[in-house]
């Protein structure tokens, strides 16, 4: 008589499954991700932080571009300095660094942990092939 007739024997691929979307759940509830998800939506609702931190983003583009074509001076580091400054200055960006920082931290720690287990760096190879991020 077979001991495990009738049982659902749970095979590697759906253990994998189920401790992925396990891993999901715990990200998804953790206070890093609720308190980065809660810092964004007051950043979103912040017209002046909106703007300033476009206005940044748009800055610190230029000054890459320029830095590739070898023209970069220091008044444009001192102009990106200045607007980074006034980023943090205010209060939702400033909430909102830090909770992105936090959350990445987090998600650092994760990957050395999985990592570890694994024998392998965990967040390298599950990186696209290709993209961005490549």
């Amino acid at each position: 008589m077979n001991p495990f007739a009738g049982e659902k024997v749970q095979t590697t691929e759906t253990r994998i499954l189920d401790v992925s979307k396990m891993l999901a759940r715990a990200i998804g509830e953790s206070t890093q991700l609720q308190k980065y998800e809660k810092a964004t939506e007051n950043m979103q609702a912040n017209p002046e932080a909106k703007r300033r931190l476009s206005e940044f983003r748009e800055a610190q583009q230029k000054l890459q571009m320029v830095k590739q074509w070898g023209g970069a001076s220091e008044k444009d580091f001192t102009h990106l300095e200045k607007l980074q400054e006034q980023l943090l200055s205010n209060p939702d960006l400033k909430k909102y660094f830090q909770a992105q920082e936090n959350l990445v931290s987090m998600l650092k720690e994760l990957n050395v942990l999985i990592s570890e287990k694994l024998g392998y760096d965990f967040a390298n190879l599950a990186k696209p092939s290709s993209g961005c991020c490549s």
